[in-house]
């Protein structure tokens, strides 16, 4: 939810083109509950990200960590 917040908050014009990044990376961060992430959950396997996402998916991962460490 934080993750979504923060896009919706920072791109209020733009929300709609936003809200994919937001919960494509909720699904793929591991949660503290379950100890994997929706996606391995469903399918089985950790993500493979592209290298020329790498970059881009660790930053938004971070940003999801430390906010969950706010919490």
């Amino acid at each position: 939810m934080n993750i979504i917040k923060k896009m919706l908050e920072a791109n209020k014009k733009n929300w709609h083109r936003k809200m994919v990044n937001a919960l494509w990376a909720d699904r793929v961060s591991s949660k503290k509950f379950i100890g994997m992430s929706p996606f391995e959950l469903d399918y089985g396997t950790d993500t493979l990200f592209p290298t020329s996402l790498t970059v881009l998916v660790m930053r938004l991962l971070q940003e999801a960590g430390s906010e969950e460490d706010d919490i």
